[in-house]
């Protein structure tokens, strides 16, 4: 991948985990106080998905810093 193609990547991720977090944001909202197994599994699963699309972004930077250094 170039570089170009890895920093369109990495915003992508970056929209994404937004709207990863409006999701889970209205979740909670909508549902607060007691809830049920199944929305702490979806809470759960957007925390999940987050956390994959961040490790991905870093990824992506390190390849970039390869790039960069290759130069």
């Amino acid at each position: 991948m170039t570089k170009d193609e890895l920093q369109f990547e990495i915003a992508s991720e970056e929209r994404f985990i937004t709207k990863q977090q409006a999701k889970m944001d209205r979740m909670r909202s909508q549902n607060s106080g007691v809830r049920s197994g199944d929305i702490s599994t979806s809470l759960a699963m957007f925390e999940i998905s987050i956390s994959n699309a961040e490790d991905r972004i870093a990824e992506h930077k390190k390849k970039i810093r390869e790039l960069e250094n290759e130069s």
